[in-house]
């Protein structure tokens, strides 16, 4: 997957790592919005990424991080758009968001 120069811009203010960038993608939940999609990882995912024995070491050390990021790629998923924090404390309006 590309990311775009915004993308990258935004990855680097917010010290994400790549990698979170990388486990989002491939493993986390789609909502599409007007054509692309948002993407974060629900606790279900987490779970059983941090269960997973190729990928349980790397999930550890980026946990924190994994819970608290989502993304918005393109339709056809080719490109990551950008990447944001998530603030459980704000109001998201998101369909069918689940913490719990």
């Amino acid at each position: 997957m590309k990311l775009t120069e915004h993308c990258k811009k935004r990855i680097q203010q917010r010290g994400i790592h790549p990698d979170t960038i990388y486990l989002i993608k491939e493993h986390g939940r789609k909502i599409n919005t007007h054509g692309d999609f948002k993407m974060f990882l629900d606790k279900k995912a987490l779970k059983s990424l941090l269960n997973c024995r190729d990928t349980g070491n790397n999930v550890k050390r980026l946990e924190r991080q994994l819970k608290t990021t989502a993304i918005v790629i393109t339709g056809c998923g080719s490109q990551c758009i950008t990447a944001m924090k998530i603030h459980e404390s704000k109001r998201l309006n998101w369909k069918n968001v689940r913490w719990n």
